[in-house]
């Protein structure tokens, strides 16, 4: 008998933020998602007419975005990212996110404080994770990855 072999895709885990007496509050992305976003119905009614899978579309740009961010973040002091979870064709459009970062950074100063850190705020109630806090050319600076 064969062995078989069962094929999952990992998913992130999903970070829960809590105030320091434990209670639970709302991440960033939890509170953008509540916001309307009428152009997104438009897309994603363009891309279904043109027999474009806009789940699958979207998952695929997404698991892009996820690689240029964890190599970026590597690139800033982070952990190396682990490929084995990607095609080559989705490892290329990463680096090519990547490049575009190397560009912006060329000629500046980086001095990391930490990245990818969790934080939460005891007077507003929401919590979010900061991609990077350092120092670009002297200046006191945090960034938020878009890939």
């Amino acid at each position: 008998m064969a062995d078989s072999v069962e094929i999952v895709k990992k998913a992130k885990a999903h970070v829960q933020y809590k105030l320091e007496d434990g209670t639970r509050v709302p991440g960033v992305t939890t509170i953008l998602n509540i916001i309307a976003k009428p152009a997104l119905i438009q897309w994603a009614n363009r891309m279904g007419l043109d027999g474009i899978n806009t789940y699958k579309h979207v998952d695929e740009l997404a698991d892009i975005g996820t690689l240029a961010h964890a190599m970026i973040a590597h690139f800033l002091g982070g952990p190396e990212p682990d490929l084995d979870d990607y095609s080559k064709r989705q490892i290329d459009r990463a680096e090519n996110s990547v490049l575009s970062f190397h560009e912006w950074a060329k000629g500046k100063t980086l001095h990391t404080e930490f990245s990818e850190r969790q934080m939460v705020s005891e007077k507003l109630k929401y919590g979010g994770t900061c991609d990077w806090r350092g120092y670009i050319d002297g200046v006191d600076t945090l960034l938020d990855l878009k890939t």
